[in-house]
């Protein structure tokens, strides 16, 4: 679940450009969540399983097929609440 100020923030964000609410009801929430592990080939060594996480929000100014916004973090200390903060803040940003 996102943190209260990020929602808050996007809430006013939304009322700013005057949004339509379907809109802000869009990005609340991530459209897809993955998380997976990979055991990586590094240096010719086979690498314990590495988590791997992808959140992706809606960015309502792509001009593509899939209209969203998101990244891939790899790194032991990465969390889903992290990536839905990190993805909705790009998203926000796109507003």
């Amino acid at each position: 679940m996102l943190p209260k100020d990020k929602l808050d923030r996007l809430d006013w964000a939304c009322r700013y450009i005057n949004a339509p609410d379907w809109l802000f009801n869009e990005l609340r929430e991530p459209r897809d969540r993955f998380d997976f592990r990979i055991r990586p080939i590094i240096a010719g060594k086979k690498e314990n399983n590495m988590r791997v996480i992808r959140v992706e929000h809606c960015n309502p100014h792509s001009t593509g097929a899939r209209p969203l916004k998101g990244g891939i973090r790899f790194h032991p200390g990465v969390t889903m609440e992290l990536m839905e903060a990190l993805a909705l803040d790009m998203t926000k940003n796109a507003l």
